[in-house]
Order: structure tokens, then sequence, then C-alpha cells
């Protein structure tokens, strides 16, 4: 059954993917589950510094995504707030926040920072790490987002939880609405509170 499926990946991988997906998907949606399929497809051939990293860096733009699309849309602040040494330029700091805010719950939020972890590792390590190294080994082991259809390795693991990440972030992207502006009649409210003060013979 798996080289079956391995063959429909290769060979007819948009078709196999549109039956896949059910069709009262949002497109929106479903253009993220396909693309990230793609991209799954591609990390088979990536070394496992470069799956960790590219797995990371996919989640943390979608993250990036979801906390833009709750807040309000003013573009300086926005920059501000995701540039350069921003408070939410790090995915560290993006996934405190998110979390903070009610957008991602608990369980999205501990696989997060775990799945970092073990970006970190990779990322800053002088020497070779490999998937198989014990502290990753163990690391991997913690993951709970892991749908274990089969005996996985730690490298599988990793991509399993990813992909669900990626998925469980999108699908609250999807859900998320915009926050307009709060808009105040200041003029109104000054109005009401010298009103109060006069009646309470306050000048």
């Amino acid at each position: 059954m798996m080289n079956v499926l391995k063959n429909i990946l290769e060979n007819n991988l948009e078709e196999f993917i549109n039956d896949l997906i059910p069709n009262e998907i949002p497109e929106t949606l479903r253009e993220s589950i396909i693309d990230y399929i793609k991209i799954r497809k591609e990390l088979s051939n990536e070394s496992d510094r470069g799956v960790a990293l590219l797995s990371i860096s996919i989640i943390e733009k979608l993250l990036e995504d979801l906390l833009k699309k709750r807040l309000l849309n003013e573009k300086k602040i926005i920059k501000d707030l995701f540039d350069g040494f921003g408070p939410l330029s790090s995915l560290s700091g993006k996934t405190k926040i998110a979390y903070s805010i009610g957008l991602i719950d608990k369980t999205i939020y501990d696989e997060l920072n775990l799945v970092r972890s073990i970006r970190n590792k990779f990322a800053h390590s002088p020497e070779i790490i490999k998937f198989s190294d014990e502290e990753i080994v163990q690391k991997c082991n913690n993951l709970k987002l892991v749908i274990k259809y089969k005996e996985l390795n730690s490298r599988e693991k990793f991509i399993n939880s990813t992909s669900r990440l990626n998925t469980l972030i999108t699908i609250e992207i999807e859900k998320i609405q915009k926050i307009e502006p709060k808009e105040f009649d200041h003029e109104s409210l000054i109005k009401s509170h010298l009103k109060t003060l006069k009646k309470l013979g306050i000048d």
C-alpha cells in the first residue's frame, strides 16, 4: 500500500491531492495543504539539518500570518513588531504571544517549543547532528502531535509533528476574525465627564 501511495505521489501528485482533500474545505486552506504536501515530498531529499530548518521556517511564517491576521493592519507598527529585533521577530516571541492571546492552545504551544528546541540544536551546533543522535531521539519521542500510522524513526516523527502543526495553524488562520480599530467619540466622553464633575461640585 505504501509503495502504491509513493508511486501516486511521485507521478500524479496534484491529481492525488485533489482527490484526497474534501471539496468543502476552503480554497485557501486547500491550497495551503497542497503546498505543504508538496514540501513534505521535497523534504525526503533534504539532509537532517535541512529538514529541521525548512520545516520550522514554514511554521514560523504561518505563525506570523496568523498573528498579522489578528492584529490591526497598521503597517508601521506591524513592521516594528516583526522586523529586526522586534518583539515578534523570533519564533519564541511569536509562539508566546499567539498562545497568550488565545490563537493557539496549550498542546500546540508546547509542541512548537519542542520542535523549536530541536531546530535550534541543528541550527547552532558546529558539529554535524542527525536525527539518530540520542538527544534528538529523546526530544522527538516527546512530540505529542505525531500520528503513529506505522513505526516511525525520529526524523519521521519530526516531519509528522511539524506537518500537523502546519495544518492546525492553517486552520486557525482560516477561522480567525480580523479586528477593526476602536473608535471613540472623545469629545462626547469629555463633555460627559465634565458634566459629572459639575454635578459633584468639582471644578
